[in-house]
């Protein structure tokens, strides 16, 4: 049983991502796992972003209660992106060598991996130069498809603007996935499900403008939610994406995994009380 598995089993609350290489958390990362811990968040996931972001983890969390992730996130294919890596020869093959590398320490999922067309149309980029980024990202996310089929690791996916491309790629697969911060329709929401998947819920279901994401929720638990392995049960995890999207309580604060139990109560006393 991997990990990820094993933390599903267990039916504890666990922030299922954050990004605690973020800088704000350089100085104060045992001080964060300790609050989390006091709130009943008895496990974190460090997801990576690029392949320097997994190698800085293993030393990082060696000794810390945090299981790490490696992957490459799809905005490292977008020009303008902070992410964003020059594509040239052998470029695929240069980040399968990284993650193979990454791959050899204690890995609980591949990602921060999947498709953004989002950005490329929002930007107004040329319709040949989007559909180059999104052919470099069908081949990006193929390749650690593989190689989560291959370590049987679960998936950790952003996907924005691209559900279908991005499950176009996923179902070639026998993998795991997780749709993180999903956001989506009851329709979207559906289409994860029908395939064994599961979606994260984050500190955007709290804010005044996610009524529709709030609907979505509720619509597909359809009854009590009493724990976190009800949430599971239902293939519904708990995430914070630190240090970003706190809950609407927290708003202009740097999110932390404590805040986890915060979304979860959220989401228990929508399943309780409906919209």
């Amino acid at each position: 049983m991997n990990l990820f598995a094993s933390l599903i089993e267990a039916g504890t609350l666990f922030d299922s991502h954050c990004h605690l290489t973020d800088p704000w958390f350089s100085d104060r990362l045992d001080e964060t796992l300790a609050a989390a811990a006091a709130a009943g968040v008895t496990s974190v996931i460090n997801v990576a972003t690029g392949g320097g972001d997994a190698v800085a983890m293993q030393h990082l969390f060696k000794g810390r209660a945090v299981s790490p992730t490696a992957g490459f996130h799809p905005e490292i294919t977008i020009p303008g992106s902070k992410m964003h890596e020059e594509v040239g020869s052998g470029w695929l093959d240069q980040c399968r060598d990284r993650l193979d590398e990454a791959l050899k320490g204690n890995l609980v999922m591949i990602g921060e991996c999947g498709m953004d067309l989002y950005w490329p149309r929002k930007n107004n980029l040329p319709d040949d130069e989007i559909r180059a980024i999104r052919n470099r990202q069908e081949e990006l996310l193929y390749m650690q498809c593989e190689l989560a089929q291959l370590h049987n690791l679960p998936l950790t996916l952003h996907t924005r603007d691209a559900l279908a491309e991005t499950l176009a790629v996923v179902n070639r697969f026998d993998v795991t996935a997780v749709f993180h911060s999903f956001t989506g329709t009851y329709e979207e929401l559906a289409a994860i499900m029908e395939h064994g998947y599961y979606i994260g819920i984050n500190g955007i279901i709290t804010y005044p403008s996610a009524q529709n994401l709030r609907e979505a929720v509720d619509r597909y638990l359809g009854s009590r939610i009493e724990s976190a392995a009800d949430l599971y049960q239902r293939r519904v995890l708990i995430e914070t994406d630190s240090p970003y999207l706190a809950p609407q309580i927290h708003r202009g604060e740097r999110n932390q995994p404590a805040f986890a139990a915060e979304i979860f109560a959220f989401v228990r006393d929508l399943s309780i009380s409906g919209i």
